[in-house]
């Protein structure tokens, strides 16, 4: 029995003895094991726990797998937190397989070498063998996998900085059957994704035949969606990769870093075969389209040698050139914020950064103006030499080619450019520059142009200047940054319309003199001024000039500055310009410009992409002030002009020209020069001007607001206001212009409101006391070229009426030539009468507005009118007759006459009557002296009251 119990504690203290032995060296046991399984050195720097049994599980805090030793990063992967679930009854059947492997803080730090060593290369030992327990064992069957609060960083060739990603959550469970299902949450640039991703398990697709491993993922963020499905080559047989990936997004421009502000206005789609292994990548059957725009080719990047590679063929049926110009303007801003900030080279040091070699086809760019088709492009970029040759492309029916050289690899850089313009006749232009010492600060250019019978109509569309300009261009220029180069060569521009100057050009590496001589239209032309030079074009972001232009009679002085040839359409100016007339610069503006007098101006002129605005400006027109901003859209079809107006003070007379109108060369009222409505037709406007006071002479006109508008040859004022006598007066016009339809037609209407009798009557003698407020309303249909045919030709109806008021009453006496009633209420001292009502309706045929209903109601005489005006004739034919309601002493009452033009009218009482009461005073004076009064004594017999007004048509 001792025996038992001596060899039982033996047995027990050598159990006690290895199971210490065995805790001592688990660290180094685990460690050893691991390092075994993927290759690499592993470390355990924190604490270590193990949990026996068929499921042993192994604990590990700050768990370190190294990279190799040409890495920067020491470690390949750190873990804050690790547990790793161990099946042993699956280890004792060879076969290693992990029920559960959680990852808490893993981040995985991946490089690859300029000579193709990547440092996630695992499988063998820290020396780069595999053993054949690591073959056996290797790749491991997770059956669940849970990470947490992880990050990946990776640095390459081309990647000045490292790209990094950042794991939220990631869930992964394998199934024998089913297969791998992964689920993860980050994010990525700095944006949330979600990730979804199937296939088999790991184990299966390591031990397959073909060491492909077959998926299908999922991600989506904000910016982007991506799916893709196919194989992935299995990194420890080195076999190819090949899947199909289709990509979109709701807006091309938040892909750039750190810009995320723009419209979502450009959705894109982009899907092809994705294949390659070992660093070399190729995308083929690409096809994607964005915004109208369409791409398809193929793309190759080669990362396996000593500098990445690029290869492209390319081929776009159409491209929108708005979206092509947002997309690199939103790429330049943020390259050049990144410059500043000094994240990034500069854009030549940017050249040596790959190869490349590129074709691009074009077949037209949509929404360019004029427009670009067949544009075809050969980029070859080698150890920071880029070469552009050939580049092709048309203009309309031009042609441009060339060549450009940019040589950046070596000091100091170098830049070359040739060109050809082809016309669509016969002719055309050549250029050739060299530049060199970009970067240095003392830049030395040479430019050489010649141009033959060139027309400018297609070179200055883009401009909006292409029909003003279209006549002949010749041109020989030299410009070096020589200081001793003064003259520099001459353009001379001609046309069929009378024009026909010459520019010299001089100056020095400072400044470029301009000097122009010769006639535009027919007329005087002269142009002084400066400009930078020439050479500094190929590097400045703008063409500061200041000119001083006199042609068709006006004078202008321009300062500003002009965007550079090749960046954008931009404009931005002072301009002063004066003249006799704006009608006199429509040849330059080609649209309509109103008849005014002698004006000045000053404002800022800008030019935008074919927008022309001149803002800002104030001056005088004439003898009144104008202020407000206009401007000219030239990206349509036709001009549309948009104007927004003020006056402090109207000279009414100014206006006079925009009617037609010319003061002191014609015998009638109504202007009846001929509007030019074929010009309308030419342009769309839009157009509103208000003048807070009115000079209208002895027309009680004091405000003025309008809006005139002109919309495919329809021409309307919506409305026309003028305040008069404290009232309103509104005009309403619609005229239509169809071409060949003549005359042209439209319509006419007018509102009266609560005008003053009181400031109608004032210019003339015996209205003090009148009060009282018109209203009226008129509608007609008119048809004619000027105002004078217009009003010539009218059709419709129109009434004025007063409800109540007063009169001057000797006015009213006077109107009926009682005499006695007239001294009577002088005597008494009465100056006024009370107006019961006033009424007057007339209708308008064919110009003639013939009096049906009037009426004017005192407190003693009825006053009816009959007759017509003769618009068309501007004649009037009006009697007014005058009904006593009482009886009247000395009166002499008959008829009165409003005769005569409108130019010289002619208002007396009907003589005949007069004479027949003279006559019979004649007569009863022969019989009786006394009787003679008899025949100027009114008996009264109008009937007293209102009855009269109460019977008027509504109004």
């Amino acid at each position: 029995m001792a025996r038992i119990l001596r060899w039982a504690g033996v047995m027990l203290a050598l159990c006690a003895i290895l199971l210490g032995a065995a805790l001592l060296f688990a660290r180094q046991l685990v460690e050893f094991a691991a390092g075994a399984a993927v290759g690499r050195d592993v470390r355990i720097e924190g604490d270590l726990s193990i949990d026996y049994g068929l499921t042993t599980r192994v604990h590990a805090s700050r768990l370190k797998i190294a990279n190799p030793d040409w890495s920067h990063y020491p470690d390949m992967l750190t873990v804050q937190s690790a547990t790793v679930a161990i099946s042993l009854r699956a280890l004792a059947h060879g076969r290693l397989v992990l029920p559960e492997l959680r990852l808490q803080a893993p981040a995985l730090y991946l490089q690859k070498t300029t000579q193709g060593l990547v440092s996630w290369h695992i499988g063998g030992t820290a020396h780069g063998s595999r053993s054949g327990v690591a073959s056996a064992l290797w790749p491991p069957l997770v059956e669940h996998l849970s990470m947490s609060n992880g990050m990946l960083a990776y640095d390459g060739p081309g990647t000045r900085n490292p790209f990094t990603a950042r794991l939220q959550r990631l869930e992964a469970s394998t199934d024998s059957a089913q297969g791998l299902t992964l689920t993860a949450n980050g994010t990525l640039a700095g944006q949330a994704y979600r990730l979804d991703a199937h296939g088999p398990t790991l184990q299966r697709a390591a031990h397959g035949s073909d060491g492909t491993y077959p998926f299908t993922l999922h991600l989506s963020s904000a910016l982007l969606r991506l799916s893709a499905s196919g194989s992935l080559g299995w990194p420890l047989a080195q076999r190819a990769s090949d899947m199909r990936v289709n990509l979109e997004g709701d807006s091309l421009f938040r892909l750039v870093p750190g810009d995320r502000n723009h419209s979502s206005d450009h959705g894109f789609t982009a899907e092809g075969r994705l294949s390659g292994s070992g660093g070399k990548w190729a995308l083929t059957d690409l096809q994607a389209r964005s915004g109208g725009s369409q791409l398809q080719g193929s793309i190759a990047l080669d990362l396996s040698g000593s500098r990445p590679s690029l290869r492209a063929d390319l081929n776009a049926p159409a491209i929108r050139f708005d979206l092509a110009r947002q997309i690199a303007a939103t790429w330049k801003a943020h390259a050049a914020s990144a410059h500043q900030a000094g994240q990034q080279a500069s854009a030549w040091s940017r050249l040596d950064a790959l190869d490349a070699q590129a074709y691009l086809a074009v077949g037209r760019l949509t929404g360019s103006d004029p427009a670009v088709h067949d544009l075809a492009l050969d980029l070859s970029l080698h150890n920071g030499d880029l070469m552009l040759d050939p580049i092709r492309f048309a203009v309309g029916s031009d042609r441009i080619s060339g060549r450009i050289e940019l040589q950046a690899a070596q000091a100091p850089r170098k830049a070359r450019l040739a060109l050809r313009y082809q016309g669509a006749g016969d002719g055309f232009a050549t250029a050739k520059a060299e530049a060199t010492g970009f970067g240095t600060g003392q830049v030395s250019a040479a430019l050489q142009a010649h141009i033959e019978h060139l027309r400018l109509s297609e070179a200055l569309a883009p401009f909006g200047l292409g029909q003003r300009f279209a006549g002949l261009l010749d041109a020989d220029i030299n410009v070096t940054t020589d200081p001793h180069d003064a003259d520099m060569g001459r353009i001379r521009y001609r046309d069929a319309a009378g024009t026909d100057f010459t520019l010299r050009l001089s100056g020095g590496p400072e400044r470029l003199r301009v000097r122009g001589r010769g006639r535009f239209e027919k007329r005087p032309f002269r142009v002084d001024g400066s400009a930078a030079p020439l050479a500094r074009l190929p590097g400045a972001d703008e063409f500061p000039f200041d000119l001083h232009v006199t042609a068709l009679d006006t004078r202008a002085h321009i300062v500003g500055a002009l965007a550079a040839p090749f960046g954008d359409r931009r404009l931005q100016s002072t301009l002063d310009i004066r003249g006799p007339n704006p009608r006199r610069i429509e040849p330059v503006v080609r649209f309509r410009l109103p008849e005014l007098p002698h004006y000045r101006l000053t404002g800022a002129l800008t030019m935008q992409d074919g927008l022309w605005r001149f803002s800002d400006f104030s001056g005088r027109v004439g003898d009144s002030d104008l202020s407000g901003w206009m401007e000219v859209d030239n990206r349509a079809a036709k001009p549309r002009v948009r104007a927004r107006l003020h006056s402090s003070l109207l000279d009414l007379q100014d206006l006079a020209g925009i009617v037609g109108a010319a003061p002191g060369k014609q015998s009638k009222v109504f202007p009846d020069a001929n509007f030019d409505f074929p010009s309308f037709r030419g342009f769309d406007a839009d157009i509103r001007y208000a003048a807070a006071r009115v000079d209208a002479g002895n027309y009680p006109i004091h405000s003025l607001r309008l809006s005139f508008r002109v919309q495919d040859g329809r021409l309307r004022l919506t409305p026309l206001v003028a305040g008069v006598g404290g009232g309103t007066v509104k005009m309403y016009l619609h005229l239509v212009d169809k071409p060949g339809e003549r005359p042209v037609r439209g319509r006419l209407k007018l509102d009266v409101e609560r005008v003053s009798l009181a400031q109608l009557l004032r210019p003339f003698p015996l209205a003090a006391g009148s009060a009282g407020r018109i209203h009226g309303h008129g509608s007609f249909r008119t048809r004619g070229e000027s105002v004078a045919k217009m009003l010539g030709a009218i059709d419709g109806r129109a009434w004025l009426a007063m409800d109540r008021g007063r009169l001057n009453a000797e006015l009213v006496e006077l109107a009926g030539l009682d005499l006695g009633e007239t001294l009577l209420l002088k005597r008494q001292g009465e100056r006024t009468v009370n107006l019961n009502c006033a009424y007057i309706g007339a209708r308008a045929r064919r110009g003639a507005l013939s009096i049906g209903t009037a009426l004017l109601d005192t407190t003693d005489t009825r006053f009816t009118m009959e007759g017509a005006i003769s618009l068309r004739s501007e004649h009037y034919d009006l009697r007014i007759l005058p009904h006593p309601k009482d009886a009247s002493l000395l009166s002499a009452r008959a008829p009165l006459l409003l005769e005569g033009s409108f130019r010289r009218p002619d208002f007396h009482p009907a003589w005949a009557s007069l004479a027949a009461r003279g006559a019979a005073a004649m007569v009863l004076g022969a019989i009786a002296p006394p009787a003679a009064l008899l025949a100027f004594i009114e008996p009264g017999l109008a009937k007293q009251g209102h009855a009269d007004c109460n019977r008027l048509p509504p109004h």
